[in-house]
């Protein structure tokens, strides 16, 4: 009898074991879109050390199970992985992605197809649906490189909602789109057509300088040579280039700038010269050297 009950109660376990593997597994494959299976496996097992259930023959059968029931899918096949935008690293890699992905990604390549090829509705409505699923589903490379693609337009609302996405994922989740060289090519382009802020409420400049400077790009540095020959107001562009994401580019400056410093105290341009100054200080601080 006692032993017909902990059969009972060690099944009841199991199931409740399964349910959180279950569980566990899919909401973390929707929160990182797709992952190298190997990975996944090791990650469980790092978190679970020594529980029941989490060693790599437990984890490898019960993501056998998930992906036979249809609740994840195995990308292995080339076209699949190059849809995603993964790197195949070698043959016999495979990633994992929740069916949930799966099938959100066609809809939302299609929402994103809207932004550049919709009407004006289309295009409001599509972004709308791209911030509903913010929180519940990541965009991969491919789509990121299509948001890229949808900057040609001259609706700089537009613009500037396609930037705060590319922002995020790019500041928060540490992904870049596929062709970051295109990618730079059109923050560069962006800058040259919006060089100031029209209002204290447009923050596009801003965007782009510290997107420039994330990829240390030279065109920080040309632009803040704009503002220093042409702006009389220059503490209004202070904060665009006092943070982290400009510090390395500024600090690989530091000669070409020291000489313009030097120049313009000559000139007596004091203003100007304190005003490279402290983003230089800032800078380092931001660097860790001061």
């Amino acid at each position: 009898m006692n032993m017909s009950t902990n059969n009972e109660v060690d099944d009841t376990d199991n199931i409740i074991n399964e349910v959180d593997f279950d569980t566990e597994v899919i909401t973390y494959l929707n929160y990182v879109g797709h992952i190298r299976r190997k990975e996944l496996v090791n990650d469980l097992m790092s978190e679970h050390k020594d529980e029941r259930g989490y060693s790599q023959k437990s984890i490898d059968r019960k993501l056998g199970i998930l992906v036979k029931t249809g609740q994840i899918k195995v990308l292995k096949e080339p076209e699949e992985l190059e849809r995603y935008g993964i790197d195949r690293e070698d043959g016999k890699a495979s990633y994992l992605v929740s069916k949930r992905t799966s099938e959100l990604k066609e809809y939302l390549d299609n929402m994103i197809d809207l932004l550049k090829n919709g009407d004006d509705i289309e295009k409001r409505e599509a972004l709308v649906e791209l911030d509903t699923f913010k929180n519940s589903y990541v965009l991969d490379s491919v789509q990121l490189d299509l948001l890229v693609q949808s900057l040609d337009t001259t609706n700089k609302k537009l613009i500037m909602q396609i930037i705060n996405i590319l922002y995020e994922y790019i500041d928060k989740r540490r992904r870049d789109p596929l062709n970051r060289d295109t990618f730079i090519e059109k923050l560069r382009d962006l800058l040259t057509r919006y060089p100031e802020r029209e209002n204290n409420n447009d923050h596009l400049r801003t965007a782009l300088i510290h997107l420039l400077g994330y990829y240390n790009d030279q065109s920080v540095i040309d632009q803040l040579m704009k503002d220093v020959n042409t702006l009389d107001n220059l503490s209004s562009v202070q904060p665009d280039y006092e943070t982290w994401y400009t510090a390395t580019i500024l600090e690989s400056n530091r000669e070409l700038l020291f000489d313009i410093i030097t120049k313009l105290r000559r000139d007596k341009r004091e203003k100007e010269a304190t005003f490279l100054s402290s983003i230089r200080h800032k800078a380092r601080v931001h660097l860790g050297m001061v």
